[in-house]
């Protein structure tokens, strides 16, 4: 009988995601021919003819995943480093020296080359650093959010408040409850920080300070997205044959 209910469970919400995609689909197809009539109608229609559209490739390399990190930055300065895909343990990682000289190399990148130079001063951005010193490649970026993972981190060692979940949260404003008095004081400091944080990245001196986790061990592999949302390759069959499972089942039962 436990095993009946799970199947209806598992029916019952496949439907749920077909539907949910197609209205979402069905929404698309009506809002695009809204959106185009309504950016004609505008008296800037004409201006909006002298914009040319440009396409933008990039360009494909032949990428190793040893060499993907994410960088995750507060305040325009890089406030950790984790391994771009955790579900996998890479014994280069391992050398001696390797993951620091990565990480100061990350840094010194981050200060000459990203900075403040984004409206955002929060964000994470996914890099590629090329093997025996080679260059530092941006690869995505985007702000913190939901759909952002934060790999290796959890988000409360991270500091995105919006992001920790509620019990941290109410430690981190107990503990500045008695911390009023230094308010005018936190802007001023934080510049301040930030610019010596900036400074020190840029020779060299600030890397030691900023966490770098990667897969030390097979024992630390985390299940990749893949495999953690994923459904077995039996089970895609039974959605076309559910209800003769169902029937098969029941008569079993009986």
């Amino acid at each position: 009988m436990h095993d009946l209910e799970q199947l209806q469970q598992m029916h019952s919400t496949q439907r749920q995601q077909q539907q949910q995609q197609a209205h979402c689909q069905q929404q698309d197809l009506q809002e695009q021919p809204q959106q185009q009539g309504h950016a004609i109608s505008q008296p800037a229609a004409a201006a909006a003819a002298l914009i040319k559209p440009q396409l933008v490739l990039r360009r494909w390399h032949e990428l190793l995943p040893e060499c993907e990190f994410r960088c995750f930055a507060a305040g325009h300065a890089l406030v950790g480093i984790s391994q771009r895909d955790p579900s996998q343990h890479f014994p280069q990682l391992g050398l001696p020296g390797q993951v620091a000289r990565i990480r100061q190399q990350l840094v010194a990148w981050h200060a000459e080359k990203i900075g403040s130079s984004f409206p955002i001063d929060s964000y994470a951005m996914d890099v590629y650093v090329a093997a025996a010193g080679g260059p530092v490649w941006l690869l995505d970026f985007s702000p913190i959010c939901s759909t952002t993972s934060p790999l290796l981190f959890s988000w409360d060692e991270l500091p995105y408040a919006h992001m920790r979940t509620p019990t941290a949260q109410q430690d981190s404003a107990g503990s500045t409850a008695h911390g009023s008095s230094q308010e005018h004081q936190e802007p001023q400091l934080q510049q301040q920080q930030q610019h010596a944080g900036a400074v020190q990245a840029a020779a060299g001196g600030f890397g030691r300070r900023i966490d770098m986790r990667v897969v030390q061990h097979a024992g630390m592999i985390l299940p990749g997205v893949r495999a953690a949302t994923g459904m077995p390759i039996d089970m895609l069959g039974l959605q076309d044959s559910f209800e003769e499972v169902m029937r098969t089942m029941q008569q079993q039962q009986q």
